[in-house]
């Protein structure tokens, strides 16, 4: 494309061609949407001159080029670069749609803003650049990304003080669309008219031609009064058409609606006083939901999420929260969002994004206040290559807030990503899980599901600790303290009760423990013997009391009959009921006779012993050695030493024979 290719277009990627059949192409050879730098994305003008061509052409595409370079209002096409060369023109702006292309596509509400757009670039052009624009019509209205309506064309522009207008020229009749030139262009009259007469006129027959797609859908109040200025606008005399301004202000129901009402004072809110902004804040939510969603992602999220916004304590209370959060969740369960899921991750996941890499501290903090509320809706991706990274910079800072705020939002990024990917270290086990089984402490059903002994029935673990009992004396509720928090058991009183009458029963079998302890330390190497049998024997009375379940007592009659069949099994130790055959064959049958409840059920291994399996083993232990030294403390003395110490054993014998008489 000539020598201008590597000055305008070195770094552009250029797309599909825009479709012939758009109005553009009464000015432009050939109209391109492209992308710059891999980044911006931007529409590309061409213009290429035939030999046929004259040099007022050449001068008509450097006066719009001229123009729109000069030119900056929110809705006019932002310049960007351009080339012009012998053979070719370009001209690279914003991306934006053709006009005649997009209408169909727009909503009512969008069109109807549109309308007032392009009012308030020419009322611009008037006043302000003294300007007059000469050639509105769809081939130089456009619409950018975010649905904004946007002058361009300029090529037939002029100052208002030039009392000459091109109406002559075969390049002005060429481009102008006959519909929106006015009468006096058509007669190419010279004679004195307003200079901003054609470009009203051009407006009424604009507001002609998008009635079709707003009629049905707005109030009649507003239809009436579009339909009254496009009767006076254009008026085939030029006096009485009147300014654009003039006329706007004369109809103010003409050109309003909720969408413009919030786009301008969103533009504005740092203007606006304390009591306009709290009746803003305060109504806008009720206001947005009667805005199409499409609309809203389009025109209104950039704008929900600017700075000033953002710097206002009123929207922190009301209008974020609101914004941030989308209106339902992936199972459609309703939330109090703005937009739902799709919509949202969509249109405000990318303005969040966004925002993340604006690095001022007060925008920061203030993303940063509503993070647990949107970062859940983000992708893994997004946060571990996107908002991790500004979180740890954020860490790093100097101020203090900064600092604060990223490492409360590191905290809500763990259950999301992992500790390790948040931390970016190794983790190793460091704590343990001590709390409480609380399953084990209360009642187990008859049901096979796996089930938790009962760390309170302790009967053996109570005889065998007598040893231990001797030297440190401890009370029976310094016992069970060592194996439940009381606080476990504050929302069961049945489970309380059972404790108390458990309770009781361990300290009786403690204290006959210990007499029988004693005793053991008075008797002769003989009944050393004879107890390490009978123990053998008895074994199984107390052994079956571990296995036994406690269950949950309701009702004080429950209380009575557990209280009573805990005294029944209970067993009573007396001085020499060792020795008595008939009461330790009895009672072994007994201990036989016991049912077992939980025959039926799956036996349930522990992975690991508990704590108290743990003190169990270490008490046992403890047991063992005391037994061994009692028994190594009353064996009897060797034939030897007896002979050479000269002990009289007569009389131990004669008392052993006494004993073996009773």
């Amino acid at each position: 494309m000539g020598s201008s290719e590597s000055a305008l277009r070195k770094d552009i990627e250029i797309g599909e061609e825009v479709p012939r059949t758009a109005a553009v192409y009464r000015i432009w050879s050939d109209v391109f949407p492209c992308v710059e730098g891999k980044r911006w994305r931007r529409t590309l003008f061409v213009r290429r001159f035939a030999k046929t061509d004259s040099n007022e052409t050449r001068c008509f595409f450097e006066n719009g080029i001229k123009r729109l370079r000069q030119l900056r209002h929110p809705y006019i096409v932002e310049y960007v670069a351009s080339s012009v060369g012998v053979d070719e023109l370009s001209l690279l702006t914003e991306r934006v749609n053709m006009l005649d292309l997009t209408v169909e596509s727009l909503l009512p509400i969008e069109v109807h803003t549109g309308l007032a757009h392009i009012l308030s670039a020419l009322i611009f052009l008037h006043e302000k650049a003294a300007l007059s624009h000469n050639n509105v019509s769809p081939s130089s209205v456009f619409v950018s990304l975010d649905g904004r309506w946007k002058l361009s064309g300029f090529e037939c522009a002029q100052e208002l003080h030039n009392t000459h207008h091109w109406v002559q020229s075969d390049f002005v009749r060429s481009v102008k669309d006959s519909m929106f030139s006015p009468p006096e262009d058509e007669l190419m009259l010279k004679t004195d008219i307003p200079p901003t007469a054609r470009d009203a006129f051009a407006f009424g027959k604009l507001i002609a031609y998008a009635m079709p797609y707003i009629q049905p859908y707005l109030p009649a109040e507003t239809i009436g009064a579009l339909e009254e200025i496009s009767r006076c606008l254009t008026n085939a005399d030029a006096t009485k058409r009147g300014e654009l301004a003039s006329v706007a202000n004369s109809h103010e129901v003409a050109f309003k609606n909720i969408l413009l009402v919030i786009v301008d004072f969103l533009q504005t809110v740092h203007l606006k006083t304390r009591e306009e902004k709290a009746h803003f804040f305060r109504n806008i939510i009720d206001w947005l939901r009667e805005i199409p969603q499409v609309v809203i992602g389009r025109r209104l999220i950039s704008l929900l999420l600017s700075r000033y916004v953002l710097l206002e304590q009123e929207a922190h209370s009301t209008l974020i929260p609101f914004v941030v959060r989308p209106s339902d969740l992936e199972n459609n369960e309703p939330v109090q969002g703005l937009l739902p899921l799709g919509e949202y991750r969509r249109w405000i996941v990318p303005e969040l994004l966004r925002i993340f890499h604006v690095h001022e501290i007060s925008v920061r903090i203030a993303l940063l206040a509503h993070f647990m509320l949107y970062i859940p809706f983000f992708m893994r991706s997004q946060i571990e290559n996107e908002v991790l990274p500004e979180l740890l910079l954020g860490m790093r800072d100097a101020d203090d807030r900064v600092v604060c705020a990223s490492l409360h939002a590191m905290a809500h990024l763990v259950p999301l990503l992992g500790g390790p990917a948040v931390t970016g270290l190794i983790h190793a086990k460091s704590f343990a899980d001590g709390a409480p089984k609380k399953a084990g402490i209360y009642s187990l059903t008859n049901d096979r599901s796996p089930q938790i002994s009962s760390p309170i029935d302790v009967s053996l673990r109570g005889y065998e600790m007598t040893a231990e009992r001797k030297n440190e004396p401890q009370s029976s509720s310094s016992y069970l303290s060592r194996m439940l928090s009381e606080e476990d058991l504050a929302d069961d009183c049945n489970v309380r009760l059972r404790l108390m009458s458990q309770t009781d029963g361990i300290h009786n079998e403690l204290e006959q423990s210990h007499s029988i302890a004693e005793s053991r330390e008075l008797q002769g190497n003989d009944w050393c013997v004879d107890w390490d049998e009978n123990e053998k024997e008895a074994s199984p009375v107390f052994s079956s009391s571990r296995h036994e379940v406690l269950t949950p007592l309701s009702g004080t009659s429950s209380i009575a009959s557990y209280e009573a069949d805990i005294n029944c099994r209970k067993p009573k130790f007396e001085i020499g009921m060792n020795y008595d055959m008939p009461s330790m064959n009895k009672s072994v049958a007994k201990g036989v006779d016991v049912v077992n409840y939980f025959a039926d059920m799956e036996p349930v291994f522990a992975k690991a012993p508990s704590l108290i399996e743990r003190l169990e083993c270490q008490i046992a232990a403890k047991v063992k050695e005391a037994n061994r030294i009692a028994r190594s403390r009353f064996a009897a003395l060797s034939e030897d030493e007896g002979l050479s110490e000269g002990v009289d054993l007569g009389a131990w014998e004669a008392e052993v024979a006494d004993w073996d008489a009773d």
